[in-house]
């Protein structure tokens, strides 16, 4: 057995106490079963003797499980040994017990790895669609329209453009089966946008769509019919930008043109609360039935219709496009 005040020093096996051999005076070794027992003279009271033939640990007392070595002196450099006060049982090796008995103080506790719970697909959809975002709001359409100066023209233009494109997608969205919630009641624009295009047949316009609506409504019929949880993407970028932006929009138009302007397109008088119908909307999303290639199928869907956008934007004020065309090379397009 070692002992030691600061050093390990040998001391006898005996069972009577011994002197420390660093030659401390109030240093002795006191043996309990096997077990030896550091204490310093003046601790020595009857209430300690008590504890001892308990087997009980005091408190002035160090040992190192690893080496076995008992101390009243140098308590400091033990501390990863017995708490102070814990149990154990004689004739039992203080090595052969586990670290819950040995009471180790300074074991950490064994920790779970952190597991990121995954994003829901509609967060998804906003982070990792940003860029394209930006890209549409930087047109030269939407920085005229926010600015108060857009044509009526372009406008109209706009609009004859997204009629296809908006009868096409809630067609769909009907027909399909379980495709409801994505157009709760009031939320679908293809009626409102013909009654404006009605009430604008004397805008200067022509009356044939341009290339990008056709591509645009081409793509939404094509995904329907091989891929429909792609829709999810092009209603995420239509339906909740007009119930979001759109209504922003609504105020610059009408502050330009005036409150007699048709402006059907942006009023929703039978949806309720947007704020409810958002979450309802992103709670059925969110709890769609998609494995990862899935989701991604669908964000990769939802750039492609931002795109399609920026095409139909550019289309509407041909004057303003410049050469930097929208990349119409996502999925396959």
């Amino acid at each position: 057995m070692s002992v030691g005040c600061g050093g390990s020093t040998t001391v006898t096996s005996a069972d009577k106490p011994a002197r420390c051999r660093s030659n401390h005076s109030y240093c002795e070794v006191l043996r309990v079963g096997r077990f030896p027992i550091g204490r310093t003279r003046r601790r020595l009271t009857d209430r300690d003797a008590s504890a001892r033939q308990r087997g009980r640990i005091g408190f002035a007392m160090g040992v190192h499980w690893r080496t076995n070595e008992v101390s009243s002196c140098g308590v400091s450099r033990f501390r990863v040994g017995l708490k102070a006060g814990s149990r154990i049982q004689q004739n039992t090796p203080v090595h052969g017990l586990d670290r819950n008995e040995r009471g180790d103080s300074t074991r950490t506790p064994r920790r779970r790895p952190m597991v990121t719970p995954p994003l829901p697909l509609t967060k998804r959809l906003k982070n990792e669609t940003t860029d394209w975002h930006d890209r549409v709001e930087a047109t030269p359409w939407v920085q005229a329209a926010m600015a108060g100066r857009l044509p009526r023209e372009a406008y109209v233009a706009w609009a004859r453009d997204m009629w296809p494109v908006y009868e096409t997608l809630e067609s769909w969205l009907v027909a399909l089966p379980g495709f409801g919630p994505l157009m709760p009641t009031g939320l679908a624009r293809a009626a409102a946008l013909g009654r404006d295009l009605v009430a604008t047949r004397d805008v200067a316009v022509p009356s044939r769509a341009s290339a990008a609506s056709v591509a645009y409504a081409r793509r939404i019929d094509a995904m329907a019919r091989r891929a429909p949880h792609r829709l999810v993407g092009h209603a995420y970028v239509r339906h909740l930008g007009d119930l979001a932006g759109g209504r922003i929009l609504r105020r610059r138009f009408v502050d330009q043109w005036g409150e007699d302007v048709a402006l059907a397109f942006y009023d929703f008088p039978d949806l309720g609360s947007p704020r409810q119908v958002l979450g309802g909307w992103r709670a059925f999303v969110d709890g769609l039935d998609l494995d990862e290639g899935g989701r991604r199928e669908v964000i990769e869907e939802a750039k492609l219709a931002f795109a399609h956008n920026e095409a139909v934007l550019r289309a509407a004020m041909p004057e303003a496009a410049t050469t930097d065309a929208p990349s119409l090379a996502l999925a396959g397009v």
